[in-house]
């Protein structure tokens, strides 16, 4: 069962969401976590789980999720949430990208004072 603001979050009804097509969504190099999860799965290796990827959604473009979950092998069943984070990836870019601005101007400074 599919809760939640899935056509939202991902751009996909709950029916393409369980197919197979969302995986082909999901940036090409962030698609060997969802395999990992897969083979676990198939294993019936019991774990807990949470990455981020990037996903190409439909109306927005490219946006970043944290996928978090867990699977219960006594009863075969997954709980999992996929979370819209692009924002905060954004704002973890930015901060990084000012903090290489600000040493790079710390360093400078220190060459010119040489």
């Amino acid at each position: 069962m599919v809760i939640g603001d899935v056509e939202r979050v991902a751009g996909l009804n709950a029916e393409t969401f369980l197919g197979a097509a969302w995986l082909e969504q999901v940036h090409p190099d962030d698609r060997g976590q969802f395999q990992g999860l897969a083979d676990g799965i198939a294993r019936g290796d019991a774990f807990v789980w949470s990455f981020r990827s990037r996903v190409d959604h439909p109306h927005s473009g490219q946006i970043w999720v944290l996928n978090t979950g867990r699977f219960d092998a006594s009863s075969g069943r997954f709980f999992a949430a996929t979370i819209d984070i692009t924002t905060q990836v954004a704002a973890e870019d930015a901060a990084r990208q000012s903090q290489k601005m600000e040493a790079l101007g710390q360093l400078a400074g220190g060459v010119a004072h040489d």
